[in-house]
């Protein structure tokens, strides 16, 4: 699956789970959720590239030679605080009293309230 297929895909299953958001937080939530989307993918494929290279890359400079943090883990690493930053702006749109829900798609939280 190419890049943007796998973005649209994320798309997809972030507005689902944020589809219950009042009108104008939706609407609100909407970029934000195609931009959690893109850095999501992009932060996989990182994590792929990132494996397959060296953490150092040796840097030559005239006649100086010295060992640098390859670049892309710095990337990686703003990338991922922007994400959680994302992230965090998302979860802010859901009420309070929803966040402390358990999900009623838990078994046991099902089990336990049948038990009741």
């Amino acid at each position: 699956m190419d890049k943007e297929e796998r973005i649209k895909k994320e798309v997809l299953r972030l507005r689902r789970i944020y589809k219950n958001l009042s009108d104008r937080d939706y609407k609100t939530s909407i970029k934000l959720i195609d931009n959690v989307a893109f850095m999501t993918v992009t932060l996989e494929d990182m994590i792929v590239k990132i494996n397959e290279e060296q953490m150092t890359t040796t840097v030559v400079n005239a006649s100086q030679q010295f060992v640098k943090t390859n670049p892309l883990i710095d990337a990686y690493n703003k990338m991922y605080a922007n994400f959680l930053k994302g992230i965090s702006q998302l979860q802010s749109l859901i009420p309070t009293e929803e966040r402390n829900q358990p999900d009623s798609k838990d078994d046991f939280v099902d089990f336990i309230k049948n038990k009741k």
